[in-house]
Order: C-alpha cells, then sequence, then structure tokens
C-alpha cells in the first residue's frame, strides 16, 4: 500500500539537502523571471521588434541547450553537481549583470547565448541532484513540489518585474536576476557535496573508463530500452514543439490589440502561473494511474488554451478573458510536465540521471530551437491569430490521439511497477 500523501510530505520537508535545493531553485527562478520579463518588454514593444528577431532572442538561449546539453549532461555525472551548478551560477549572475552596460543592441544575443550555455549546464546537474537526495517513494511529491514552486515565481516575478520596470526602469530587473544568482549558490552550499553514487559503490570496484562518446551513448541507451521513458520523451518533445511555435510570440498577437499595454504582458504570464501553480497542488495530493493519460489531458488543455487565446484577441475582447486563456494555457502545462518528470526521475538511476536528463533537455530543446523558427515563418507570413490556431489545433489532435493509444503506449502493468522496471532495465543499460 503506498504511503498517505501527509506522511510523503512530512518525510519529505524533513529531507534538509532537498529543501535547500528547492530553495535555491525557486530564488533563482524569482530572479530569471525578472530578466526575462524585462528582455520582452525590451524587445518586443520598446525596440517593436519582428516576429523573427523575438526569435532570435529566444533561439540564443535555448540553441546551446541542444549543442551542449549531452555533454553537459556526461559532465553531470562525472563531476560533483552541486559544484557544476554553483559555477553555472556564478557566471550566469555575471553574464545577466553585464547586459545594462553592453552598448549595441547584437551584444545582448551573445550574451544569451552565454547563459544559454551554462544553463545548459546546471540544468542536467540539478535534475541529477533532485534525483540524488530525493529517495524513489518520493519522488512524485518532490517533482509536484518543485514544480509548485517555479510556477508560483511565475506568479511573483513577473508583477515584481513590472513593477521594478515602471519604478526604476529595465536595467533594473538584470541586477536584481544577478543578486538572485547569488543568494541560489550560497543556498546551494547546503544542499551538500558528496555524491550519493560514489558513497553507495563497494570497496574496491574497478573503476571503468569510459569516454565522453560511450558516456552520451549510455544515456541514449537506457532511454531507448525503456518503454516508458522513450514514448514519454518522444511525446514530450512533439508538444514542446507545437508549443513553441507561437509560445515566444505573445508580445507579437497581444500587439494587435488597440489597447495592449506593457502590463498585460506580465498579468498574463502571472495568470499562466496562477494555473500551473493550481494544478500543481492538486497533482501533488494523488498519485495518478496513468501518466499519459495526464499528459494527453494536458495536451488537449494546452491546445484549448492556445486557440482561445487567438480567437479571443481576434475579437478584441475583455482583457481579463485573456488572463482566463493564459490560466487555461498554465494549467495545462503542468499537466504535462508533472506527470513527465515523474516517469524520467522514477525511470532512472541516480548514476546514469545526468546522462538521461542531458539527452531529454537535447531532445525538447531542440524542439525549443525548431518551433521559434517555424513559427516566426507562420506568424510572418499569416500572421499571429492564424499561427496560435494552428497550435491550438495541433495540441488538441495530439491529445485526442495519446487518449486513443494509451493503452498501446502504457500496459497496465506500468501503471505498478513503472519504478521497479525502470530500475531494472536502467542497470541492464548499464551494462550496454
Amino acid at each position: 500500500m503506498p504511503e498517505q500523501p501527509s506522511l510523503q510530505r512530512e518525510s519529505l520537508f524533513r529531507n534538509k539537502r532537498y529543501l535547500f535545493l528547492i530553495a535555491a531553485q525557486g530564488i533563482s527562478n524569482l530572479g530569471d523571471w525578472l530578466y526575462i520579463l524585462a528582455l520582452f518588454i525590451e524587445v518586443g514593444v520598446r525596440w517593436h521588434s519582428s516576429p523573427t528577431v523575438i526569435s532570435i532572442m529566444m533561439l540564443s538561449l535555448s540553441g546551446p541547450i541542444i549543442l551542449f546539453g549531452p555533454l553537459a549532461g556526461v559532465l553531470a555525472d562525472r563531476f560533483n553537481r552541486t559544484l557544476l551548478m554553483i559555477i553555472s551560477n556564478l557566471v550566469m549572475a555575471l553574464l545577466i549583470a553585464m547586459i545594462p552596460l553592453l552598448p549595441a543592441r547584437w551584444e545582448v544575443f551573445v550574451i544569451l547565448i552565454g547563459v544559454g550555455t551554462f544553463q545548459a549546464l546546471f540544468s542536467p546537474a540539478e535534475q541529477a541532484k533532485l534525483k540524488e537526495v530525493v529517495p524513489d517513494a518520493l519522488m512524485h511529491q518532490a517533482v509536484s513540489t518543485s514544480s509548485s514552486i517555479t510556477q508560483l515565481t511565475k506568479i511573483i516575478g513577473p508583477g515584481l518585474s513590472g513593477l521594478l520596470v515602471a519604478a526604476l526602469g529595465t536595467m533594473s530587473a538584470y541586477y536584481l536576476d544577478s543578486v538572485s544568482f547569488l543568494i541560489s549558490t550560497v543556498l546551494l552550499l547546503f544542499t551538500g557535496f558528496r555524491s550519493q553514487q560514489r558513497d553507495t559503490e563497494e570497496p574496491g570496484t574497478p573503476v571503468i573508463k569510459e569516454t565522453f562518446l560511450q558516456r552520451m551513448r549510455v544515456g541514449w541507451a537506457h532511454i531507448a530500452k525503456n518503454r516508458m521513458l522513450w514514448l514519454g520523451t518522444s511525446l514530450i518533445t512533439i508538444i514542446m514543439l507545437l508549443i513553441q511555435l507561437t509560445d515566444s510570440q505573445f508580445v507579437t498577437l497581444f500587439r494587435l490589440l488597440p489597447s495592449m499595454s506593457v502590463n498585460l504582458f506580465g498579468y498574463v504570464m502571472a495568470s499562466s502561473g496562477i494555473g500551473a501553480l493550481l494544478v500543481a497542488l492538486v497533482i501533488s495530493k494523488f498519485e495518478w494511474k496513468s501518466a499519459m493519460l495526464a499528459m494527453a489531458v494536458g495536451a488537449l488543455t494546452l491546445g484549448i488554451g492556445f486557440a482561445g487565446e487567438a480567437l479571443l484577441v481576434h475579437y478584441a475582447v475583455n482583457q481579463w478573458l485573456l488572463e482566463l486563456g493564459a490560466l487555461i494555457v498554465g494549467a495545462g502545462a503542468s499537466l504535462v510536465f508533472i506527470p513527465f518528470q515523474t516517469i524520467a526521475q522514477r525511470n532512472t538511476p541516480a548514476e546514469l540521471s545526468g546522462r538521461v536528463f542531458g539527452v531529454i533537455g537535447s531532445m525538447t530543446t531542440a524542439a525549443s530551437l525548431l518551433g521559434p523558427v517555424a513559427g516566426a515563418l507562420v506568424i510572418t507570413a499569416f500572421g499571429p491569430i492564424l499561427g496560435f490556431l494552428v497550435t491550438g489545433l495541433g495540441l488538441i489532435a495530439l491529445g485526442i490521439t495519446t487518449t486513443v493509444l494509451k493503452n498501446w503506449i502504457e500496459p497496465r502493468r506500468a501503471h505498478v511497477s513503472e519504478g521497479n522496471r525502470g530500475i531494472q532495465e536502467s542497470a541492464e543499460t548499464h551494462n550496454y
């Protein structure tokens, strides 16, 4: 019989290393929302940039992750994960603080490439550290809590950023984000520097030397041999591709409104965070029977939200309805990403987690790289309303297809033995 949720929470929140890890995550994410909103205001509104320029901005951040994701995953399994996160934080703090000092606009994109590169190093190390400090029995609760904190910062961040930009100017958001990286770094010091996988190795165990290429192949092989993992990764990658067609173009869509203001973009982002947070809190109370069904419902919800936003802008409705549409989008995002993160964590052993999450990060970021390019072409040719409708209808079709094929994708026995099978298959993969 599974543990009661209240007992799981009590046990999880006694884990000091986990608490420091999610506290560092929360502070860093809050700072990120400050500077991301400032970027959208600066590039999308004040520069009045084209959809292509906005896509280039997003590609500058996401491009390095697909290029360096597998390599970063190898580093996360080979070197101390806490140290990698600290180094990444310090470099990103320096890079973000440089943005207000740049004399030319094109230099902003160079800095964003640097930030994306170290984000590529930070992300698999963070995911691997979560696997290192949280047991599988509490992973569902840990992922839901982590997602709730992320969405809470998404609610607070845009509003706080809007106030700072209005009172102190856009550049203040960059300095505060740099400070958030420094605070996050201090908190990471308390997550521990000892690697769980090294602590559990038998004394005298021979060390097998592997090249970087061999280590990356192990990550790919583990995903390929674990049915739930590769199907879940494939589904999340397609969903990310469809979302990224238009996700970075909300400012372009809202510019069609006669009463467009800078505050609207912040309110919509905050509403999306509220929707995601509410669903994350609800999900944390239950252990779903079918992760794939949850992801399918999430895709349907996302599709309704994206298509709805396009129709609401077309008919120039009241602003609060746009915020409601964003809330639906946020709810769908939680229904997609939380079940997938749980699948990935439970089906990956600690010693492979860096490589596996590096590969997953590269695949989803590849979608994030291709999506804005294709989206910019669609929006430039046909306009933002049609672009958002394409995203919405594509997500709805994917959700329906996944629901119909759920029993084939996710056999009944996967609901019961998902975690155990993942550990068994990972051991076989590690001997690959």
